[in-house]
C-alpha cells in the first residue's frame, strides 16, 4: 500500500492529509510541510477540494472513504461514528453524545476518543462541547474549536 501525503493550508492552520489512491486514513495539524512526497493522490486532492468547500460554508457533509486506524479501539470507532451524525452547525455535549452511544456514565471517556480523532474537521469532535456550555478542549487549541464553532453556527 502507498501512503501519500498532502497539504492543506487552511484558515485555521496548516493541516497534513494522510491517504492511500481508495482511502482517507487521517487529517492532523501540523507546524510545517514534510516533503514526503510530491504528488498528490485522488484521494487527498478530494480531500482538499471539500475542505475548501467547507471553509467557505459551501460543504456541510464530508463524503470521503475514511479508513480508521487498525489499533482503534471499538469505542473510540463508535465515538467517531457518532460524531459523524451531530448535524452542522449544532453541538452536543459530552453527555449527550455518551448518551446517543449508550454509554451515559462514559463522558470523560469521550472527550479521549475526540482527542484521539484521527480526521479533525471531516470527523467533528469540534462540535462536542461541555454539559455548562464551554467549549472544552480541542486538538486544534480553543480558539481554533471557538472559530469552527461560531462560522458552522453563522453558515
Amino acid at each position: 500500500m502507498c501512503i501519500q501525503y498532502a497539504y492543506y493550508n487552511s484558515p485555521i492552520g496548516l493541516l497534513e492529509i494522510k491517504s492511500t489512491e481508495e482511502k482517507l486514513l487521517g487529517i492532523q495539524f501540523v507546524d510545517t510541510i514534510t516533503d514526503y512526497s510530491k504528488k498528490n493522490c485522488a484521494i487527498a486532492t478530494l480531500c482538499i477540494q471539500q475542505l475548501d468547500l467547507y471553509f467557505h460554508q459551501q460543504l456541510e457533509k464530508f463524503t470521503l472513504p475514511i479508513e480508521y486506524p487498525s489499533d482503534s479501539s471499538n469505542f473510540a470507532i463508535n465515538v467517531w461514528n457518532a460524531l459523524l451524525t451531530i448535524p452542522y452547525g449544532t453541538t452536543y455535549s459530552y453527555k449527550e453524545l455518551a448518551e446517543k452511544i449508550g454509554q451515559p456514565s462514559s463522558a470523560r471517556a469521550i472527550g479521549n476518543a475526540c482527542r484521539k480523532n484521527p480526521f479533525v474537521i471531516v470527523i467533528p469532535c469540534h462540535r462536542v462541547i461541555c454539559h455548562n456550555g464551554k467549549l472544552g478542549g480541542y486538538i486544534g487549541g480553543i480558539e481554533v474549536k471557538k472559530q469552527l464553532v461560531y462560522n458552522e453556527k453563522k453558515g
